[in-house]
């Protein structure tokens, strides 16, 4: 496949929450013939540190620490564009092996939410920005990101987290879960994708359902990460010399 076999997936420590496990191991079982692989904070530092410039690992310090999906979000473009793959969030798994989803000459997989009126999620990622700028689904799911290396569109997103990093240095009215969006999630990697959907090659499902992919493996797993960046109220970025 253009896609290689390799599963990504991080989380700040190796002490995954005990209601999470499981779903790795499901993930794992369910997909035998990928390498999977694992990285806490110390090792997505160094990964940053060792295959990109120096302002990237500067960039990724910019983040507030207290914003762990942010980083996440960072780490999981750098890493599907120098490795490929397909990179989920932990809490996320596939329902039907990998292989059975992804087609040989898939180079950039991409799914909306099921979020029309006679789907399981309406309304869900309609942010007024998207639909302004013409997304009429809303934006791209990016808990999953699953592309061939050094994929084109993957430089797109890159760029344009790297920009907004800057401009939102500092800045108070960044901050929570809309800031996360705006700045690392999906709004942002939207925006940077529409840049370049018509010129490189791309693959968009319906929703996530159609990829054989679950959002969560586990009901309510918020609670499992504590600190969830919606209830926070710091800037997304901080300020320089902070």
């Amino acid at each position: 496949m253009a896609i290689p076999r390799i599963i990504h997936q991080t989380y700040r420590g190796a002490d995954v929450p005990e209601a999470l496990r499981g779903g790795i191991a499901e993930l794992r079982a369910m997909n035998p013939g990928w390498d999977y692989r694992f990285y806490d904070d110390d090792a997505v530092a160094d990964f940053i540190r060792h295959e990109f410039p120096p302002q990237f690992h500067q960039a990724y310090g910019r983040i507030n620490p207290v914003y762990g999906p942010a980083r996440a979000d960072f780490f999981r473009y750098l890493a599907v564009y120098r490795y490929g793959g397909v990179y989920l969030d932990l809490k996320s798994a596939t329902a039907r092996p990998l292989d059975e989803s992804l087609r040989p000459d898939d180079d950039y997989v991409l799914s909306y939410w099921p979020n029309q009126r006679h789907q399981s999620m309406p309304g869900a990622g309609m942010h007024p920005l998207l639909l302004d700028r013409g997304f009429l689904r809303g934006e791209f799911q990016n808990w999953h990101v699953m592309a061939a290396p050094g994929h084109p569109l993957l430089r797109y997103v890159i760029s344009m987290m790297l920009h907004c990093i800057q401009a939102h240095a500092g800045d108070p009215a960044v901050a929570g879960k809309p800031g996360v969006l705006m700045t690392t999630g999906p709004v942002m990697y939207t925006l940077a994708l529409g840049r370049g959907l018509g010129a490189f090659p791309h693959r968009v499902a319906d929703s996530h359902l159609d990829l054989g992919l679950r959002y969560s493996s586990v009901a309510g797993h918020e609670r499992h990460f504590p600190g969830h960046y919606s209830t926070l109220t710091a800037p997304v970025v901080l300020a320089p010399g902070a």
